[in-house]
C-alpha cells in the first residue's frame, strides 16, 4: 500500500505517453506544423529593406550622370572651337549645334530609371548648349539671322513638349519654359528684331494654356505669361517714343505693333472661356490678373 501512490503516478504517465503517441498518429499534420518553425520569406523583406535602407546605386546616381553632363557640355566646346576655325561650312555647324542639343534632349526624356533629376540634368545640359551657342552663332559668328535663332527656340520648346507628354516629364517642360523666356529675351534685347522672339514667346504661352486646358503643367503658365508680358510691354515702350529714340530697331507698320497684343488677348481669353464656360472650372486669379494685363 505504501507504493502505491509511485504505482499510480507511473501509470498516469504511461497513459499520458500512449494518449500522446495515439494522437501523433491520428493527427500528423498538426504534429508536422507545430513543431516547423517559420522562416521569414525573402521575397517579402526585401521591398521592406529596399524602402528602409536605399542603395549605393540610388544614392550615388547624380555623380554619374552628371559626368555625362560634363561630357555634353566638352561636345559643345568642341563644336565651338570647329565653328572658330572656320574649315567647316556654316550651315554645317548651325546643323551640328542644333541637332547635338536636341540628342541631348531626347536622351533626357529617354531616361526610364532613376530620380526626376536624371531627366532635369540632361535636359539642362541640352538647354547650356542650345542657348549660349545660338547666342554666339548669331552674334559673334553671324552664322544665323535672329529670325532664324528664334526658330530654333521655337523647335526646342515644341519638341521638348512632345517629348514631356507621353509620360508627364515636368522637369523637362519646365528646363526648356525657362530657357526659351531668358534666351529670347536677351537675343532680342541684342538683336533689336523684337517681332521674331515676341511670336516665340507668344508659342510658348499658347502651349502653356493648352497644357493647363488638358490638365497639364499648370505651374508654367505664368512663365510663359510673365515672359510674354516683359516682351510686349518692351515692344510699346520701345516703339511709342519719338522715332528717333529707335532708329537702330527695325521700322514696324501699325498692324505689326498691334498683331502682337491682339493674340495674347485672343490666347488667354479664349483659355479662360475653355476652362470656365465648357469645363466648368472656377477662373483663378492668375487667369483674372493675366487676362486684366493682356486687355
Amino acid at each position: 500500500m505504501k507504493d502505491s501512490p509511485e504505482v499510480l503516478i507511473r501509470l498516469n504517465n504511461r497513459v499520458d505517453q500512449l494518449e500522446q503517441r495515439v494522437f501523433r498518429l491520428e493527427h500528423p499534420d498538426e504534429v508536422v506544423a507545430a513543431c516547423t518553425v517559420p522562416t521569414p520569406n525573402t521575397s517579402d523583406l526585401q521591398p521592406q529593406q529596399a524602402l528602409e535602407t536605399p542603395s549605393f546605386a540610388q544614392t550615388g546616381t547624380v555623380f554619374p550622370v552628371v559626368g555625362k553632363a560634363m561630357l555634353g557640355m566638352a561636345g559643345a566646346y568642341v563644336l565651338r572651337a570647329v565653328a572658330e576655325i572656320g574649315s567647316v561650312p556654316k550651315l554645317a555647324i548651325v546643323v551640328l549645334a542644333i541637332a547635338y542639343a536636341g540628342m541631348w534632349l531626347i536622351y533626357a526624356a529617354r531616361v526610364t530609371a532613376g530620380p526626376w533629376f536624371n531627366s532635369a540634368i540632361y535636359s539642362g545640359t541640352s538647354a547650356l548648349i542650345l542657348a549660349p551657342m545660338l547666342w554666339e552663332l548669331t552674334f559673334r559668328f553671324k552664322f544665323v539671322s535672329p529670325t532664324a535663332a528664334a526658330c530654333a527656340l521655337a523647335v526646342f520648346l515644341f519638341v521638348a513638349h512632345i517629348l514631356a507628354w507621353r509620360r508627364n516629364l515636368v522637369a523637362i517642360v519646365w528646363v526648356a519654359h525657362l530657357t526659351t523666356a531668358i534666351a529670347a529675351i536677351g537675343l532680342f534685347t541684342t538683336s533689336h528684331e523684337l517681332l521674331p522672339f515676341i511670336a516665340v514667346l507668344l508659342f510658348m504661352a499658347l502651349l502653356s494654356e493648352i497644357g493647363a486646358v488638358r490638365s497639364r503643367w499648370g505651374s508654367l503658365r505664368p512663365v510663359a505669361a510673365v515672359a510674354a508680358d516683359i516682351a510686349i510691354w518692351s515692344l510699346i515702350f520701345i516703339y511709342s517714343g519719338p522715332e528717333s529714340s529707335h532708329r537702330d530697331y527695325t521700322s514696324l507698320t501699325a498692324t505689326a505693333l498691334l498683331a502682337p497684343t491682339c493674340l495674347l488677348l485672343l490666347i488667354y481669353e479664349t483659355s479662360v472661356v475653355i476652362r470656365t464656360a465648357l469645363q466648368h472650372r472656377e477662373i483663378t486669379t492668375f487667369e483674372a490678373v493675366q487676362a486684366i494685363i493682356a486687355f
